[in-house]
């Protein structure tokens, strides 16, 4: 008899036929879905219970959210965005802008600014 980990990522429940059976490969609680388990919650309010099966689902985790776009969550589309080595450009570019501002102060005060801190001396150097 072996004992394997439970599967967190399925909708389901110990009850047949209960949840949509989706699976949802982030999802780390096991049990219903967000969706599954508000409208559990709501069964009894059939205007409720039709609204909230209409708001859109995050496909990785199962979260559910009104003004999500897309397939995925901001939370799911970043970690995707890491596994796929992808770079989050607008940090970068928050990062230099940052650098840049302080070198600006310390020039304004009479210093030098470091070499290390500004990003574009790394480039040059090599």
């Amino acid at each position: 008899m072996s004992t394997s980990a439970p599967d967190n990522s399925r909708c389901a429940t110990d009850v047949p036929g209960e949840g949509c059976g989706e699976i949802f490969r982030r999802k780390t609680a096991a049990g219903l879905c967000a969706r599954c388990h508000h409208l559990t919650k709501i069964a009894d309010d059939a205007l409720e219970h039709g609204r909230f099966a209409q708001i859109p689902q995050c496909g990785d985790c199962g979260l559910a959210f009104k003004n999500i776009t897309g397939v995925r969550c901001g939370a799911c589309k970043k970690l995707k965005d890491q596994e796929l080595g992808r770079v989050d450009q607008i940090l970068i570019d928050k990062h230099h802008d940052r650098a840049m501002a302080f070198n600006a102060r310390l020039s304004r005060n009479g210093s030098q600014p470091h070499p290390a801190s500004n990003p574009l001396s790394q480039v040059n150097n090599q």
